[in-house]
C-alpha cells in the first residue's frame, strides 16, 4: 500500500494554559498599545499594555496648577515679609531720628524756661512732644518683637 506519509496527527482538542492570571489595573483607562501579544510569556515587573486616563491626567495637572499658585502665594507671601521687616528699620531709624530731636528741642527749651526765656506751656510741650516721640519708639520695638515670632 502506497500513501501518503504526513509527519503530523490531525486531532480535534482543546489548548490550555499551565497558570491564568486576570490583570486589574489601579485606575481604569483606555488600552492606548499592547506591548506584549496574548500567549506570550513574561516576566513580573514586564510591560503589557499602555493605558491612558484623560481624567487621571487632567486631575494631574490641576494638582500641579494648584501647588504652582501655592508657590507663588508662599513666594508673595516671603517677599511682603520681607518689605515689612524693611519698612519697620526704616521707621525704628526715623522714630530714633525724632527721639533725639525732640529730646534736643526739649533740653533747649529747658534751659530757655530757666532763663524765662519762653513760657512755661511752650517748654511743657517741647517735653511732652518728646515723651510722645520716645513712646512711639518703645511701641515700635515691641512690634518688631512680636512680628519676629
Amino acid at each position: 500500500m502506497r500513501g501518503e506519509f504526513n509527519d503530523y496527527i490531525r486531532v480535534t482538542g482543546q489548548v490550555q494554559p499551565i497558570t491564568t492570571v486576570q490583570l486589574s489595573p489601579l485606575e481604569a483607562g483606555i488600552v492606548e498599545r499592547l506591548v506584549v501579544e496574548e500567549g506570550a510569556s513574561v516576566r513580573k515587573g514586564d510591560v503589557l499594555v499602555e493605558l491612558s486616563n484623560t481624567s487621571l491626567t487632567l486631575e494631574i495637572l490641576n494638582s500641579e496648577a494648584e501647588l504652582a499658585e501655592k508657590q507663588n502665594i508662599l513666594r508673595n507671601t516671603l517677599i511682603s515679609m520681607e518689605q515689612e521687616k524693611l519698612d519697620l528699620r526704616l521707621d525704628k531709624v526715623q522714630l530714633d531720628l525724632d527721639v533725639e530731636r525732640k529730646r534736643r528741642t526739649w533740653q533747649q527749651n529747658e534751659e530757655l524756661y530757666r532763663s524765662n526765656l519762653i513760657a512755661r506751656e511752650e517748654w511743657l510741650q517741647s517735653k511732652e512732644d518728646y515723651e510722645l516721640a520716645d513712646k512711639k519708639r518703645e511701641l515700635n520695638i515691641e512690634r518688631q518683637v512680636q512680628d519676629s515670632l
